[in-house]
């Protein structure tokens, strides 16, 4: 198996969780956050207080951008760590 490309790696997690936050932030900016969440946690038979402010443009960009770099990071160290095991 060949080496995995880290960039590519790195783009491809950065761009998922960034995705996904991006779905929260639409979620959240409909009024549906509460509801959904409200329903996820029900059927794990999880009950508790809990509140959701009201949603802001600027803390869902730095959302967005955090976890994407977070998730690059994640991803360009998954590859090192992969491709350095392989070369064993």
């Amino acid at each position: 198996m060949e080496q995995l490309n880290r960039r590519r790696v790195a783009l491809a997690l950065g761009s998922f969780v960034g995705f996904m936050h991006l779905i929260w932030s639409i979620l959240l900016a409909l009024g549906w956050a509460k509801p959904l969440t409200d329903f996820i946690l029900s059927i794990h038979h999880i009950s508790i207080n809990y509140s959701i402010i009201d949603f802001s443009l600027g803390k869902a960009v730095v959302l967005i951008i955090v976890t994407f770099a977070v998730g690059y990071v994640a991803g360009w160290i998954f590859a090192t760590g992969w491709n350095m095991c392989k070369k064993h």
